[in-house]
């Protein structure tokens, strides 16, 4: 979106009279992010790209998460939002990321499993927009091809494979995931008066209908977890030692995230969204690299 619309749209909707000062935070495929001041207050907003405005159900779908997110203290409030013109303004939370090196520290990880188990509690809108690995895969396949891109089909049998061990697998019932669980869209939030700090997750447009390992599998792919660190998570989550049916479910879930960050990824380049075309290189190399590792591992 022109930054002059984005203006527009900060004016005529961001709560109150001084002019709207906006600070661009990031772009992805579907929308770009900025910081917005005015009167002394600050908010975030997000806008759609003007390409992706279509994918209107899916809005309805995440505004309604985050309504029921935002009254359980998982994401900052909801100001104000219109599907139709595809902005949604929060409140500003202040808080800190965390370090890479914070992910791997016990406490931690015992903390995202509780978060995790949280946004897995929330009621299902209606309708739910329900998506799985398969669903995910063919909707960027079919993008790449639409857009004539190539370089993952040497995965794609890999895919197909891990795609049908899981098929055979125990599966647990579909609940909310936020699906884009990374250092990015995690906030540390100030202590409370009883000395807790709180964790948010911002950014919700991926939110949709899976399986709980879904959201662990993302976590341990973004942060390139050891099984060590993925057990961890696993078992911090169920309370309890995973059985072999979740551990191998959940070793392919990581696996098929990676992939359907590649695809992401590829199309990222593909359409010149989603952040500096060097960072998004390098981190399609990383992506098919490890993925060249763990099928090569049997993983």
């Amino acid at each position: 979106m022109h930054p002059r619309e984005a203006g527009q749209i900060a004016r005529q909707a961001v709560p109150g009279a001084g002019v709207p000062r906006l600070k661009l935070l990031g772009s992805g495929l579907l929308n770009d992010t900025y910081r917005v001041d005015r009167d002394g207050l600050a908010f975030s907003m997000r806008v759609a790209v003007e390409n992706s405005r279509a994918s209107n159900r899916d809005r309805v779908f995440e505004l309604k998460v985050l309504e029921i997110a935002a009254r359980q203290g998982l994401t900052p409030a909801l100001v104000r939002a219109d599907t139709e013109r595809g902005y949604l303004i929060q409140e500003w939370v202040e808080g800190r990321a965390w370090p890479a090196s914070a992910v791997r520290r016990v406490p931690n990880i015992a903390r995202m499993a509780a978060l995790l188990k949280r946004v897995h509690e929330l009621p299902v809108p209606e309708p739910a927009r329900i998506m799985s690995p398969g669903a995910w895969i063919l909707h960027y396949g079919a993008k790449l091809a639409a857009a004539n891109a190539g370089g993952v089909s040497a995965l794609a049998a890999g895919a197909a494979a891990r795609l049908a061990r899981l098929e055979a697998l125990p599966r647990a019932a579909g609940v909310v995931c936020h699906s884009d669980v990374h250092l990015l869209n995690l906030l540390e939030c100030p202590p409370r008066a009883d000395r807790t700090r709180t964790l948010k997750l911002l950014d919700w447009e991926y939110a949709h209908v899976s399986e709980p390992f879904w959201d662990l599998a993302g976590w341990s792919a973004n942060n390139d977890f050891s099984d060590r660190l993925l057990h961890e998570l696993l078992a911090a989550y169920l309370g309890r030692r995973p059985d072999e049916h979740e551990w191998t479910r959940c070793k392919l879930l990581v696996w098929l995230y990676d992939y359907v960050g590649l695809l992401w990824s590829t199309l990222c380049l593909t359409t010149r969204r989603g952040g500096v075309a060097g960072e998004i290189e390098r981190r399609v190399e990383v992506l098919n690299a490890r993925l060249a590792v763990k099928s090569a591992a049997g993983i």
